[in-house]
């Protein structure tokens, strides 16, 4: 700082910057200049660069190439507001440019966030004096006010220089002309997880204008347009809330529709479709017995929203859900007009609350995959595990199929190798997707300490999640389950299951509810993999794998012994013989096989 005239600041570095406070301003004259340009993330306390009343604020530009900016202090300014950054001055306020790379289109992915430094952000206020950014405001992409610019290095390719570039684009207009708070039963879910896992999200529940601002962005950057389901009962009545990028309430309460008829019906179609003899005979009357309560299902939690769905082609439902439906495969909900699964008109997936889950979007097709599983059989603190035959081949998917996928690096780590040590994320082996083939078990009655993972040679509780640092910068974006068991029905059991992404501090869990072996496993799995290597999103790529065993586009070839998975290229999985001998000839078609599978926590 100085009295008539603020000194230049210039940092340049190869790696990262990290200050405290920097302060270029003038008592009397004109702010300096600051500019901070590392190639990886830039840290700092706050910048001052005001003018004095005669005057004009320095310019500030802060550019992290291929990371982020944290500014995580502040300082009260000429104009009595609580900055981060000021170049406010008596003559004018000099120009700020923030520049990361965590925009939409391309790894690293996050927002940047006014209010917020925790990842890419400032913990208050952004200002020029005439313009200002004022927390809590969040800018996926590029974002310009007056002399203020935060920009992202997601550039086209075909960007001249010296041209202002095409970027995504600004999805911060409001979706809502009044806003107001999400539905009562939001707050209340919430808490249901909050209670049972004692821990809080520590996050403001989001309102209306958040929530329809964020199925917005996601429809901008996916081509996806997702719409959010709230089921719920009032005073013992059905009642389902429908949001979407509109940013308005729909309300339908079907007409004599009752929490014990909902709850009845839903028992009778879990226990239908998880009747493993019912899937593999064809005596009518018997191997269809789950279409009458999967139709009345869909009658009651999908029909009535229809016309609101087709009339703004809504593609992906996001299903929040009660007590006692939390671990539902809405997959196989039928449309018995249409003849169709849910899955043929949507994808699906499951939320605990909004509150509890990341809406923001992440391109998943450079993640490393960490896999690891256990294949043989084992008793670990007096449970016995029965063998996963497929385990050793699940494990291999990610990395032997045809076109391999994308992601640079990973590791698999099988049997006496997986290990709690290895499932614990590092920076230098920052996985994006963990992959475990292995048993889990949510219980009944049971507290998270004793709702479990298991490895190859201990137990994982829901309570030991939280330490393997899954949630570190750069969060995990998927983590694949492929055997677990819930006790579907089971309030506390349903917890567990539901609240793996929110505990596990990961974005999304691909969980099985039953263990289907791999009969079921494999096709899925490879079919999803090689959806997510297309640049699908996580629900459609999970939806496009369902269908293709429900078409029987993906098959076991006992002749070959091996797997044929579906698409032009008709990859091939060779198979062990001991797997084809018990398993293959399975009837992979039927939803015993594909719908237990559920994406739970953000579909994108």
């Amino acid at each position: 700082s100085g009295v008539t005239q603020g000194g230049t600041i210039t940092v340049e570095a190869e790696t990262q910057i990290t200050a405290g406070e920097i302060n270029s301003s003038a008592q009397i004259g004109n702010g300096g200049n600051v500019s901070l340009d590392p190639t990886g993330d830039v840290e700092f306390d706050s910048i001052d660069a005001q003018g004095g009343p005669n005057g004009e604020g320095g310019d500030v530009f802060v550019e992290s190439t291929n990371g982020f900016i944290r500014v995580t202090d502040s300082f009260i300014d000429q104009n009595e507001i609580n900055a981060s950054i000021s170049t406010a001055g008596g003559e004018g306020g000099g120009s700020i440019t923030l520049r990361h790379a965590g925009g939409p289109l391309r790894e690293p992915i996050a927002p940047f966030e006014v209010g917020n430094s925790t990842t890419n952000g400032t913990a208050a206020a952004i200002t020029s004096g005439e313009f200002t950014i004022s927390p809590e405001r969040t800018f996926p992409g590029s974002h310009t006010e007056g002399n203020i610019a935060i920009e992202t290095d997601d550039l086209p390719e075909d960007t001249i220089p010296g041209e202002k570039p095409v970027l995504p684009p600004d999805l911060n207009n409001k979706c809502a002309p009044i806003d107001v708070a999400l539905p009562e039963v939001e707050d209340g879910y919430r808490e249901d997880f909050e209670e049972y896992l004692g821990r809080s999200s520590n996050k403001p529940t989001p309102t209306l204008v958040d929530t329809c601002d964020a199925l917005g962005r996601i429809a901008a950057l996916t081509g996806v347009k997702p719409a959010v389901i709230y089921v719920a009962f009032d005073n013992n009545q059905l009642q389902l809330i429908l949001i979407t990028e509109k940013g308005e309430y729909i309300g339908k309460s079907p007409q004599d529709v009752t929490s014990d008829k909902v709850k009845e019906k839903v028992q009778e179609f879990t226990n239908a479709i998880g009747d493993n003899n019912r899937a593999e005979v064809d005596i009518p009357g018997y191997s269809d017995t789950y279409k009458s309560p999967a139709t009345q299902l869909y009658n009651w939690l999908v029909k009535p929203l229809e016309q609101e769905l087709d009339e703004q082609n809504i593609d992906n439902l996001i299903f929040i859900m009660p007590p006692k439906l939390r671990s539902l495969p809405v997959a196989a909900f039928y449309d018995g007009e249409k003849e169709k699964f849910l899955i043929e008109k949507y994808s699906v997936g499951l939320m605990p609350s909004l509150s509890l889950t990341d809406l923001r979007y992440t391109n998943i097709i450079d993640a490393q995959v960490q896999a690891m599983g256990a294949s043989k059989d084992r008793t670990i603190e007096g449970e016995y595990l029965s063998r996963l035959p497929a385990a050793k081949i699940e494990v291999s998917i990610p990395f032997s199929l045809s076109n391999a996928w994308q992601g640079e690096g990973g590791d698999t780590f099988l049997n006496e190798n997986f290990i709690q040590r290895h499932l614990i994320r590092r920076g230098d082996r920052p996985f994006g997707i963990i992959h475990l083939a292995t048993h889990a078990k949510f219980e009944a009655g049971k507290e998270p300490e004793e709702q479990f993972i298991f490895l190859s040679d201990q137990p994982l509780s829901l309570d030991d999640l939280p330490e393997l640092r899954w949630g570190d910068s750069p969060a995990v974006k998927l983590l694949i389950l492929s055997a677990c068991e819930t006790a579907v029905g089971d309030e506390q059991a349903e917890l567990g299951f539901a609240a793996l992404a929110f505990q596990s501090e990961v974005k999304s869990v691909l969980a099985s509810l039953r263990e289907v072996h791999g009969v079921g496993t494999l096709p899925l799995m490879a079919e999803f993999y090689n959806n997510l290597k297309q640049g699908q999103i996580k629900a459609e790529a999970l939806r496009q794998a369902q269908i293709a065993m429900l078409e029987g586009k993906v098959y076991f070839d006992q002749d070959k012994n091996k797997l044929i998975l579906s698409g032009e290229q008709k990859g091939e999985i060779e198979l062990p013989k001991d797997f084809s001998e018990n398993y293959t000839g399975k009837n992979i078609t039927d939803p015993y096989y594909w719908a237990h599978f559920i994406l739970v926590g953000s579909p994108w």
